[in-house]
């Protein structure tokens, strides 16, 4: 019909295989290639589908990249950050910890009659003294201070009031957090971890663009080429390069 369909298919298994092994490995460099061919065999069904490749718009991205391989015979302990040392020295007030941040037991913090704006402060202030740390920052501040430019203001986009931990935490450049298993983690948000290419095409025509995109501008994009309304919450413009592909 005349109502375009969106299917948003998750490939995980990169990821898993780069945490495990690491992206210089033989395990991550087969998976790419039978990636492909399964790419290749899924688009030829598709194509087939639809009636050709003018009908169909493919964007093939990522959400984050990967750090370089840590390894834990004989590698470099700076480069791994113990949260469970965190995790205990805080534990009083700790109820847990994922994505980069520490979440403190607020109701315990009330029943104390303590402020939990100085709680959030001082253990900010303890966990710059760790091995590993290059910022650490509490919810309120993150709140209450807009950051315009910077490491910072990537912190502040990818914090979420209602969700995310009391202090967020920001490790050095090759640094990653403490789990069994992982070689390689996308914790830092450096260029390593937010450097991805997108693909957009339709149909045989073909340029490369080497400019620096955001993908907050992926929906507009989409929303144009596709002839619907652009989302409520889109912030950016389309794509320059898209919006005479419609």
């Amino acid at each position: 019909d005349d109502a375009p369909d969106v299917l948003n298919i998750s490939l995980d298994t990169p990821r898993y295989i780069a945490e495990v092994y690491g992206p210089e490995s033989i395990e991550y460099e087969d998976m790419l290639y039978r990636l492909d061919a399964t790419l290749a065999e899924f688009l030829t069904y598709i194509y087939a589908q639809v009636g050709g490749k003018d009908n169909v718009i493919v964007v093939l991205t990522s959400d984050h990249g990967t750090s370089p391989s840590y390894n834990p015979q004989g590698g470099a302990q700076r480069e791994r950050f113990n949260n469970r040392q965190m995790e205990v020295i805080v534990n009083d007030y700790l109820l847990g910890f994922a994505n980069n941040a520490p979440s403190l037991n607020h109701e315990l913090i009330l029943e104390k009659k303590l402020s939990l704006e100085d709680i959030q402060e001082e253990v900010a202030t303890f966990l710059l003294q760790l091995r590993g740390v290059s910022t650490a920052i509490s919810a309120t501040a993150l709140r209450n201070t807009s950051f315009g430019e910077g490491r910072m203001r990537l912190v502040q986009q990818s914090f979420f009031a209602t969700r995310s931990g009391d202090v967020i935490i920001d490790l050095l450049p090759g640094w990653i957090f403490e789990r069994e298993g992982t070689r390689s983690a996308s914790d830092g948000g450096y260029n390593y971890d937010r450097n991805v290419p997108l693909m957009i095409y339709r149909g045989d025509k073909a340029q490369s663009v080497e400019r620096e995109v955001s993908i907050s501008a992926l929906a507009p994009t989409l929303a144009y080429m596709l002839g619907i309304e652009q989302p409520w919450a889109s912030t950016a413009n389309p794509l320059e390069e898209c919006v005479t592909t419609k």
